[in-house]
């Protein structure tokens, strides 16, 4: 429980992650009313924790439940072993739990009419788009921020295909 926010429901979450090296966890901050019929997942920057949401949380906190997360190596979250990458598609694979928790959440809840709304800046926004592309179930809507207007189409090409040929990268869309 976090004493230092005054809402209903704040609280620290820390999720498992598996991957070839073991486990670890990392942490999401969550802020909420208890009647809030929407969750919020916030996703940082590269060199952002989920504390630059807070001011955020705080004003959305009676319309939406706001998980923050923090990936690995900051904030809440656990340091990766010495010799672990802290790459981005690692962030993208913690990303994805995060969402699997939130769907989860929402599934086991009696009200049908809860939904996720992504939130991303920067390096988080980027994530967002690869989430909604591969998890629409429940997604509501997407605001990112702070992804640069025009970036080179060569250096994006090389992100999707790094992202492509990770172990965890979900299949392929069936339409």
């Amino acid at each position: 429980m976090r004493p230092d926010r005054g809402h209903d429901l704040n609280s620290d979450i820390h999720l498992p992650v598996f991957d070839e090296s073991g486990s670890y966890t990392v942490g999401m901050t969550v802020t909420a009313s208890s009647s809030a019929s929407h969750h919020l997942l916030c996703l940082p920057g590269i060199l952002e924790t989920a504390t630059g949401f807070h001011a955020f949380s705080d004003q959305a906190k009676n319309a939406f439940a706001t998980y923050a997360l923090d990936f690995s190596g900051r904030g809440l979250s656990e340091h990766l072993p010495i010799r672990s990458d802290y790459r981005m598609s690692r962030c993208l694979k913690e990303a994805f739990f995060a969402y699997n928790f939130l769907l989860g959440s929402i599934k086991s809840v009696e009200n049908k009419k809860r939904h996720i709304h992504l939130v991303g800046n920067s390096m988080g926004g980027l994530i967002a788009i690869f989430l909604a592309l591969s998890k629409p179930s429940y997604l509501r809507s997407i605001v990112i921020n702070d992804v640069g207007c025009v970036l080179p189409w060569s250096g994006l090409m090389s992100l999707y295909g790094a992202l492509g040929r990770s172990s965890f990268f979900p299949g392929r869309l069936s339409h």
